[in-house]
């Protein structure tokens, strides 16, 4: 396996946090001191020289790795290679790749991107920053690749990325950017991924919080998934198959891309009671007594906001400030089905 070694210049972008600040200027304190200009873009190269000796011996190592070593063997070597210490792992500020025959995107440590590399071509930057990389998988067609990565957020959670690159003249290009498309943002949240083997279609499961005003999602951990089909148009960029724009309203798409689960069904079923939809909000019971209960204790007043405060898979207790309740659910009964709502009552009730 042979990787051309050429210098990435569009590297250093980004990167201006890692530039060292220039000493400071000798001066009496009585004297202000004045602001210096800004720095020049060119200088911004000098950034990358930084990482330099690892982006080489990556390359080295690129050159001359096992083709029979699987991706996870691999991130072990490479990170010994470009790093010197054998016991440094990807989720410690390693590198981490996936590669297939001649080719292979690295996705390099403290923001500095993602870089697809093939034999006889210049590398490409796939990205100008993606910080704090945990994955990286991609699906190789002979003249494109979809490559999927996910960064670790601030608070712990994750987000799924895509990037669509192909062959262009002697190199390669980006075609499509997930990050680029605000609907993206929608489901990305400590989602998964699913590519099609001929990069066609997109099918991302992740979660989306504030969907609902019934309850109060900012409180609580509990939120509903939800999937979006993702088709490639002819100009190569990705669209949502199903958009909230071919319904009757945005709480009606809701409706139609969440995922089942017991607390989808309750949002589901107290939203439908609020709009006056008894016969659809019955279709989530497994018997008529639970639509009775629901609407004498008050659940489909409009003005309630509800906080769920504990929850299992067929269990959930929420509150607000009229009341706690606990409702209970069985498994669908179909494959796809709602979970049914066996009852609903006041918490501590018998």
């Amino acid at each position: 396996m042979r990787f051309a070694i050429g210098v990435v210049c569009v590297f250093a972008v980004g990167l201006v946090g890692c530039q060292p600040a220039a000493p400071p200027t000798a001066a009496p304190a009585a004297v202000p001191q004045p602001t210096p200009p800004p720095a020049d873009p060119l200088s911004l190269a000098e950034a990358f020289a930084q990482g330099r000796n690892e982006f080489d011996a990556t390359l080295r190592f690129l050159q001359a790795a096992d083709p029979t070593l699987d991706d996870a063997d691999l991130i072990r070597a490479a990170n010994a290679a470009a790093f010197d210490d054998p016991d440094r792992t990807p989720l410690e500020g390693g590198l981490l790749l996936t590669r297939a025959d001649e080719r292979a995107v690295v996705a390099y440590p403290n923001g500095r991107g993602l870089v697809l590399f093939d034999d006889g071509a210049p590398p490409v930057q796939l990205t100008r920053w993606a910080l704090d990389v945990i994955a990286v998988q991609a699906v190789w067609l002979p003249d494109e690749a979809g490559i999927s990565y996910v960064t670790l957020r601030a608070d712990g959670g994750t987000t799924i990325h895509y990037i669509l690159a192909a062959r262009s003249g002697s190199g390669w290009e980006v075609r499509w950017h997930s990050d680029d498309n605000p609907d993206w943002w929608f489901n990305a949240r400590d989602a998964r991924i699913a590519v099609a083997p001929d990069l066609s279609r997109l099918i991302v499961t992740g979660q989306a919080t504030n969907t609902t005003n019934t309850f109060a999602e900012s409180f609580s951990d509990v939120t509903r998934d939800f999937t979006l089909l993702w088709e490639r148009d002819e100009d190569s960029r990705y669209q949502p198959a199903l958009t909230a724009s071919a319904f009757a309203s945005r709480q009606e798409w809701l409706w139609r891309v969440a995922e089942p689960s017991a607390y989808t069904t309750l949002v589901e079923f107290i939203e439908r009671l609020r709009l006056s939809e008894v016969e659809e909000a019955a279709g989530f019971t497994a018997d008529p007594s639970v639509l009775e209960d629901a609407l004498d204790f008050g659940l489909a007043l409009p003005e309630r906001q509800f906080i769920v405060t504990a929850a299992t898979e067929t269990r959930i207790e929420f509150r607000d400030t009229r009341g706690a309740f606990v409702a209970t659910f069985i498994t669908p009964r179909r494959s796809g089905g709602p979970w049914l709502l066996t009852g609903v009552r006041p918490l501590g009730a018998q």
